[in-house]
């Protein structure tokens, strides 16, 4: 479904989680990444995506500089026989998702197609054309996302085209930086008084009375992720004079069956 077009600034939040092989952005494949879209005003979801991606092999020549240098026989070897190698999928972490690697490659999609997806969500997710009207990014502790989908889109050399759709700048070195909102900042500022002894998604969840189903499921977590910057939205509002839930202007967003695929 396609965003409404709207020539009034209204900001999106695209809320983004991933399921990976393992923590290291460099060595670890991603198997799965899920988005919703989410306009501030309301709150309405206007959109999501949830994409397996089949099982790839790791690339030696990204981030490096491309000069042209003389190799010998096996420094070229070498480099053929890494480029054949299958990403980190490891146990650890499929004991966390459940995402096996048969699971994988009968339902992912190759990862330059999940690229090209997730690029086509942002500029869909898009309402405004409005200067400064792309979306931004959203999630809990959202840098190790971004570094995982940096890695994908790298991968499918689309990293450019991704830094078109989303919110952001260059930095001092010239390299794109994402607008980006972690809801681990949120819960620094809303819940530091509240005694926590840690602010991992299933901790706030429960604390603020949001229901978790799935956990580490990159669809469950992006709505869980979704609903507790819904309630601290609720909060803000409130504080400057927006009156309870129900005149905030915040709708509620229908939570749907979750898929069975866990526990293979």
């Amino acid at each position: 479904m396609a965003a409404p077009k709207e020539t009034s600034l209204v900001p999106v939040m695209l809320v983004l989680d991933t399921e990976t092989g393992g923590l290291n952005n460099k060595e670890c494949a991603v198997c799965s990444v899920s988005i919703h879209a989410v306009r501030l005003d309301t709150f309405e979801r206007f959109d999501s995506i949830n994409i397996f991606i089949q099982p790839y092999n790791r690339k030696t020549d990204i981030g490096k500089p491309k000069k042209k240098k003389l190799k010998t026989k096996y420094e070229i070897e070498d480099e053929k026989e890494a480029a054949e190698e299958l990403m980190t999928y490891s146990d650890a972490a499929f004991k966390v998702h459940g995402l096996t690697l048969d699971f994988l490659r009968e339902n992912g999609v190759p990862y330059e197609e999940a690229a090209q997806m997730i690029i086509d969500f942002c500029k869909k997710a898009r309402i405004s054309s409005a200067r400064d009207g792309q979306p931004f990014i959203v999630g809990q502790n959202i840098l190790y996302d971004i570094g995982m989908i940096q890695q994908l889109m790298e991968y499918a050399g689309l990293w450019k085209e991704f830094c078109k759709c989303v919110k952001g700048n260059e930095d001092f070195h010239g390299e794109f930086q994402p607008l980006i909102l972690d809801t681990l900042t949120l819960a620094y500022m809303g819940l530091c008084n509240a005694g926590l002894t840690n602010y991992k998604l299933g901790t706030l969840a429960e604390k603020l009375g949001i229901e978790l189903d799935d956990a580490h499921d990159a669809d469950a977590d992006v709505t869980a992720t979704e609903e507790i910057v819904r309630t601290f939205t609720i909060r803000m509002r409130n504080a400057s004079g927006g009156g309870d839930e129900g005149g905030s202007g915040l709708v509620e967003n229908k939570k749907e069956k979750k898929r069975e695929h866990f526990k293979i």
